[in-house]
């Protein structure tokens, strides 16, 4: 569950690393978007994002477990999210590990750059 003030981490190229959460627009688990603003940013790379800018993004990976229908549990170390651009696509061109349920929430273009879906 994300919460306002909640610190994530960025698992695409874009440039950010750390994020904080401003605000959650659903209920804060995953495939929901949340408006964050970048806190820490990678200097050794070519940088989309800027410190202090505030985006879009998609939650992928949560501390807190989601029961899935299989009745599985899925939960990872980190509470994890994509930055989103223009008409929520992604901004990195490579994203890391993220859930298979984000094929329910129209969000198909990050699964397709996903190195790894869970």
């Amino acid at each position: 569950m994300i919460k306002m003030n909640t610190l994530l981490d960025v698992v695409d190229n874009s440039g950010a690393k750390k994020a904080l959460c401003i605000k959650v627009f659903q209920n804060g688990t995953i495939g929901n978007t949340v408006l964050i603003s970048v806190r820490q940013v990678n200097n050794k790379q070519k940088m989309k994002v800027a410190k202090g800018e505030m985006h879009k993004a998609v939650i992928v990976q949560t501390k807190k477990e989601k029961r899935r229908k299989d009745g599985s549990l899925l939960h990872t170390s980190q509470n994890a999210v994509v930055l989103l651009g223009k008409k929520d696509s992604p901004l990195g061109t490579r994203i890391g590990s993220v859930s298979y349920e984000l094929r329910k929430f129209g969000f198909v273009k990050i699964l397709s750059l996903a190195s790894h879906i869970v």
